[in-house]
């Protein structure tokens, strides 16, 4: 327990949840300008614009990742070196050879597209257990306020609920409508079982 409690007071934890929610987005931003830059490049390359066009996102797939290494930094206290800076050739052409060739930005570019899927894992897990902790942590306020009607689904436990059926709450009168509880085999929809519900969203 003193493990537990230890983790939730570290400022370390709580930085690593902002970092968990700050790196989605930018995972998908990054991941969205790989495959758009890769695409119209490739179509592109049969004209003067597409080559261009791919070394020129080579610079922005670098600032992607100098971002992430100043994110590592500044909220996990990660140390990563930096890779070794772009030297470009001489005039134009040697510019456009060194930046197509350029293995740094190559590798930026897979960063970003192994890191959108492991963001977005992190990020739903962040805020599922999170939202779902501060509900039941506060269940017995929300449960004694909702009024009599038809019984709304738990949509933390239920995926069934907003995948295959829509989202659409049922019409089964119950005494608080707003009741969790998980399939239609146990309800929280007592005392004793409410305050079971608030310290497992303390445990989360």
């Amino acid at each position: 327990m003193r493990s537990v409690l230890g983790a939730v007071a570290d400022r370390r934890t709580w930085y690593g949840l902002v970092y968990l929610l700050v790196a989605a987005p930018l995972g998908f931003a990054g991941f969205v300008f790989v495959g758009f830059s890769f695409f119209f490049g490739a179509v592109l390359a049969l004209t003067f614009v597409g080559l261009p066009l791919l070394a020129a996102s080579s610079r922005v797939v670098r600032a992607f990742g100098a971002l992430d290494r100043e994110l590592a930094r500044g909220l996990l206290d990660e140390q990563v070196n930096p890779p070794r800076p772009f030297v470009a050739g001489r005039g134009l052409l040697g510019w456009l050879q060194a930046a197509l060739r350029d293995p740094v930005a190559w590798r930026a570019r897979l960063y970003l597209v192994l890191k959108f899927p492991v963001s977005m894992v992190g990020w739903y897990a962040a805020l599922l257990v999170g939202l779902t902790g501060l509900f039941w942590l506060t269940y017995p306020v929300w449960w004694q306020l909702s009024g009599r009607g038809g019984l709304y689904q738990n949509t933390f436990l239920d995926i069934g609920y907003l995948v295959f059926r829509g989202g659409a709450a049922t019409h089964r009168p119950v005494a608080h409508k707003l009741t969790v509880h998980y399939r239609d085999s146990f309800y929280f929809d007592s005392w004793p079982r409410a305050l079971l519900l608030m310290a497992g969203g303390l445990i989360l």
